[in-house]
C-alpha cells in the first residue's frame, strides 16, 4: 500500500480524533479492508471520531499506521498540505451538517433524547488544523 494512503488515513484520523483504528502485536481493530476488485483500501468505522477523551499518546502507540507518524508530525510541509485539504473540506460545513438525517440528532427512536453533538464546537475544533498546537503529539 502506498505511503500516501497510509499517511492519509493517519492524518485524517488525527484530524477527527479517531483513536479506534488500532493494531499491535496483540491484535487490534484497524477497520480497514482491501478491495481486490478496485485494488484500493476501504476505510470504515468512524464511530469513535471526535472523542473528547482522545489520547495523542495512545494514538501514536497503537494506530495501524503509526510508522508514518514521523513523516506527518515532523514535517511542516506535509502538515500544511493536510491543513489545506481539511480547510477545503470545511468550506461546505453548513451544507454537510444539513445532510445529517434527523434521527442522528437523537439517541432514541422516539427522538426525545437529543445528542450532545454541537456542530459549532466541532467546526471550531476541525478548523484548528492550521495551528502548531494541533500537530503537537504531546498535547
Amino acid at each position: 500500500m502506498p505511503i500516501s494512503s497510509r499517511r492519509d488515513v493517519l492524518a485524517f484520523d488525527w484530524w477527527i480524533r479517531n483513536g479506534d483504528r488500532t493494531l499491535s502485536d496483540a491484535g487490534g481493530n484497524p477497520n480497514l479492508f482491501w478491495d481486490v476488485k478496485t485494488d484500493q483500501l476501504v476505510v470504515l468505522d468512524h464511530n469513535q471520531a471526535f472523542d473528547i477523551h482522545f489520547s495523542a499518546q495512545h494514538f501514536a502507540a497503537l494506530h495501524v499506521f503509526k510508522r508514518e507518524c514521523p513523516s506527518l508530525f515532523e514535517d511542516w510541509v506535509t502538515q500544511e498540505h493536510y491543513a489545506t485539504r481539511y480547510l477545503d473540506a470545511m468550506a461546505n460545513w453548513d451544507g454537510i451538517c444539513n445532510t445529517i438525517p434527523d434521527e442522528w440528532w437523537y439517541l432514541d427512536d422516539e427522538r426525545t433524547l437529543p445528542t450532545d453533538f454541537d456542530p459549532n464546537t466541532l467546526r471550531q475544533q476541525l478548523l484548528n488544523c492550521r495551528g502548531d498546537l494541533f500537530w503537537n503529539m504531546k498535547s
